[in-house]
């Protein structure tokens, strides 16, 4: 079945025959990236990516049936308060709306399982925790695909506004952007926070923008795939 846009459905679009359903979740921020860059890449990029991935998929099989929610345009980014525009949410206020989300649509429709599409770096943790929330204490999967934790495999190890964040908004969204040109030391690793966070990029990206688009949408692929052989195992289960 063809994934669904929520906000373009009415309640007679949403199939109530499906045993899969899979909830996405697009996340990233509105916050200030060095001046080029628009405030709201990060969920652009993200709705972008997800709309790249699985537009026209599962149109032949009846199972799973996707769910796809507007991008979740706010994000935590208190890093970025001091400059105009940007808006930040708390830990606890993130935490809650995206939990909220999913538990309600659990309630409505019932799910099989959560793949959260994130697209800004300062959400990771806090998506971590609410997964981790939502699996121990309603057994609903939630799997996090994150941009940046991805281009961290593959070398680049920090990315703000960076030429590299500015080339894959560019494929994703079909407008050409610019990006800061500037590079930081790599440092030791500490734990915690004692400098201010600056646009640029650590690291050098090993593989090119349009192969980190490819494995994007094959590690999203894969997660459609846990989910849907998790439930039916689980349907096996209970039918014996």
């Amino acid at each position: 079945m063809t994934p669904l846009y929520i906000e373009l459905a009415s309640s007679k679009n949403i199939p109530k025959e499906c045993n899969i359903r899979i909830l996405v979740i697009p996340t990233g921020s509105l916050e200030y990236h060095g001046g080029l860059l628009p405030y709201g890449v990060d969920f652009l990029t993200a709705d972008k990516l997800v709309e790249r991935c699985l537009k026209g998929k599962y149109r032949d099989s009846a199972e799973p049936c996707i769910i796809i929610l507007p991008p979740v345009p706010f994000g935590y980014s208190i890093e970025w308060l001091k400059h105009g525009a940007t808006v930040t949410l708390t830990p606890s206020t993130f935490m809650s709306l995206i939990k909220e989300v999913i538990l309600s649509f659990n309630t409505s429709l019932g799910l099989s399982g959560v793949i959260i599409v994130n697209g800004h770096g300062g959400n990771y943790s806090l998506l971590e925790a609410v997964s981790r929330t939502i699996w121990y204490d309603y057994r609903i999967p939630v799997i996090i695909v994150d941009i940046w934790k991805t281009m961290s495999r593959y070398g680049l190890k920090y990315c703000h506004a960076c030429l590299e964040e500015a080339e894959l908004a560019s494929r994703l969204v079909d407008e050409a952007f610019q990006g800061v040109e500037d590079e930081h030391e790599e440092l030791v690793e500490f734990n915690g926070y004692f400098d201010d966070i600056k646009p640029g990029r650590r690291g050098e990206l090993k593989q090119s923008i349009d192969q980190i688009i490819e494995k994007l949408c094959d590690i999203l692929k894969q997660a459609v795939e846990l989910i849907y052989t998790k439930t039916e195992r689980n349907i096996d289960l209970e039918s014996i």
